[in-house]
């Protein structure tokens, strides 16, 4: 993830360690940190017992699967400024907004199993 942060030296322009230093941060923030808080919210949520620990194990794993398969490609949408073409933004942004959706399901299960716990007699 941080290798991105080599590809400059000493004599290289400010305009490309700040490119470069940029694909680090986004690659940490759109990456890693969602995969971070899925496993963190799904621990929280099993030690509340408002989610199953094999559900949760399921939606971390599918976090990690979309962040292994398509990390890069979600930072795709920020590259605007480049003059990437739209199919290239789209695709970023599908994979970027992609990337929230097993932390969604962990909230929309805990809350189902919520409403049944509290409503349950």
């Amino acid at each position: 993830m941080f290798g991105a942060g080599l590809l400059y030296d000493r004599a290289s322009h400010l305009t490309i360690v700040e490119y470069w230093r940029w694909w680090v941060v986004h690659l940490w923030v759109e990456g890693v940190f969602e995969v971070f808080a899925t496993a963190w919210v799904a621990w929280i949520f099993v030690h509340m017992r408002l989610l199953r620990t094999d559900t949760a194990a399921v939606y971390t794993m599918f976090s990690a699967m979309i962040f292994l398969g398509g990390g890069v490609l979600g930072t795709f949408h920020h590259l605007y400024f480049a003059g990437t073409p739209q199919s290239v933004l789209a695709l970023g942004a599908v994979f970027s907004a992609l990337e929230v959706v097993p932390l969604a399901l962990i909230a929309f299960d805990a809350h189902d199993h919520w409403k049944v716990e509290k409503y349950s007699p």
